[in-house]
């Protein structure tokens, strides 16, 4: 809820902001909940102009302006009036490496935002060691996902060359706190509170207990089954707050291999994150001792109207996407069972994640800390037209720490219309091969299906893995 102390208005956490905000209770690092990207342009755009970009953009987009403090106990949040920064650091990499370069962003990336002091976001501003702009955003994850950030470079973008050229600048952003407004507001309709609760105790209820397929294979499971005597576990305690040291790895998929994946989409009417989520599943399904069932946090982007969509903040939400595929199933009717199943959650996107994790556990009888979906994972179909033939290239760098096993994250290239697919995992029990593994099998799984969608899943699990 929402309360007014003279002319400033604190709300609660909405609950994508909590389920973010969990990661904090399983790690002592605090930089787990910022996340650093960049962006860059091949033009030498002017600092100076590039700086008034950004003050403009601060006073447009209001998620920038949101601060954070505690009241009675609470964790409570407010926004600040517009206002510019004085001092936007221009960084240039002429004459370094791109590992200078990364070196330089990295450490950034893994510094600590001072969020409870208001240090919510950090901009650089750089020349890249081959003669591009750069711009870096370095922003407190309760301020901003991954699709808000994507909003701050494009509007940025805009907003400049709206300067640049004299012109009006684009049409206003949505309102972050209007969102919050009616997240908070939502929790109050106790009806489809109790119905998404319902739905969601089914859900797990119809197929017996989880299972962790993990990115690592079995053997840490057949370990633990062994020492606790339970055969039947499937289940580890893996959240780690002190061993939580993470890298990311990047694989890019080729146009014309990516130009196949689309077209089988389009022609059988299917969803693209449920055809790569069919093949990462299958992966781990076969090194899982050929499980049937395999279950992944899904980040839901939960922004539906048009002023939602041009909006930032903290608005997704990690729903379950849990599948139990046989072996007799084909590819065709496998990949359109995760097609139904991802609809039938997304119907119930708006109920909190973290009552989700805690009603698994309370069915399964399991502790706080234990696990069994085997990665977060988003599928972002991102789109869009850089002004005045501009190319440009997003990414992202990794903050050294992440508090949950693994996350992978695919988007579509801006570069050349290819696929990125990121991954951001904990070196503590995953490894570099572990990944790589994961990468070239999902992409293995989805051709051989492309190429015969009538092929059997256990087929693929003997055949092509």
């Amino acid at each position: 809820m929402s309360s007014k102390t003279t002319d400033r208005i604190y709300y609660e956490y909405t609950p994508s902001q909590k389920a973010t905000y969990l990661q904090l209770q399983y790690s002592i690092h605090k930089q787990v909940v910022q996340i650093p990207f960049y962006l860059l342009i091949d033009r030498k755009l002017d600092f100076d102009l590039l700086k008034k970009a950004v003050n403009v953009e601060i006073a447009r987009n209001d998620s920038l302006r949101l601060r954070y403090a505690k009241r009675n106990g609470k964790n409570v949040q407010y926004f600040v009036p517009p206002y510019g920064l004085d001092n936007i650091p221009v960084i240039d990499f002429s004459g370094k490496t791109m590992e200078e370069q990364d070196a330089f962003l990295s450490k950034d990336a893994g510094t600590p935002l001072r969020y409870r002091k208001g240090e919510v976001f950090r901009v650089i501003l750089y020349r890249t060691h081959d003669g591009r702009t750069g711009i870096y955003l370095c922003v407190f994850h309760l301020n901003m996902d991954a699709m808000a950030v994507f909003q701050f470079f494009t509007d940025l973008m805009d907003v400049y060359v709206a300067l640049k050229n004299g012109t009006e600048l684009p049409p206003p952003l949505g309102s972050f706190e209007k969102g919050i407004k009616s997240d908070l507001a939502s929790l109050q309709n106790t009806a489809k509170y109790e119905k998404d609760d319902k739905f969601y105790r089914e859900f797990f209820l119809k197929d017996g207990k989880t299972f962790y397929a993990a990115p690592y294979g079995i053997d840490r499971l057949k370990k633990a089954r062994l020492k606790k005597k339970d055969p039947g576990l499937g289940y580890l305690n893996i959240f780690d707050p002190i061993h939580d040291k993470s890298k990311n790895l990047r694989f890019h998929l080729s146009p014309e291999r990516t130009a196949a994946f689309v077209k089988f989409c389009e022609d059988h009417q299917m969803s693209f994150q449920a055809l790569i989520y069919l093949g990462l599943r299958t992966h781990l399904s076969k090194i899982n001792d050929c499980t049937d069932d395999v279950y992944f946090h899904v980040i839901c982007n939960r922004r539906v109207t048009l002023a939602d969509k041009r909006s930032g903040g903290c608005r997704m939400q990690a729903l379950p996407l849990r599948t139990v595929i046989g072996k007799d199933m084909t590819f065709l009717d496998a990949l359109a069972k995760v097609c139904r199943t991802q609809f039938a959650i997304y119907r119930h996107s708006d109920h909190p994640t973290r009552r989700i994790f805690d009603l698994v556990d309370e069915l399964e009888n399991r502790k706080a800390g234990s696990n069994t979906a085997s990665m977060l994972f988003t599928c972002m179909p991102l789109s869009y037209t850089p002004p005045e033939d501009w190319k440009v290239e997003f990414g992202g760098y990794s903050t050294g720490r992440f508090s949950f096993p693994l996350y992978s994250f695919t988007v579509p290239s801006p570069v050349d219309g290819g696929l990125d697919f990121y991954f951001e995992f904990q070196t503590y029990r995953t490894s570099d091969q572990n990944i790589t593994d994961l990468y070239n099998n999902a992409v293995k799984v989805i051709e051989a299906g492309i190429a015969d969608p009538h092929i059997t899943i256990g087929e693929i699990l003997d055949r092509v893995l």
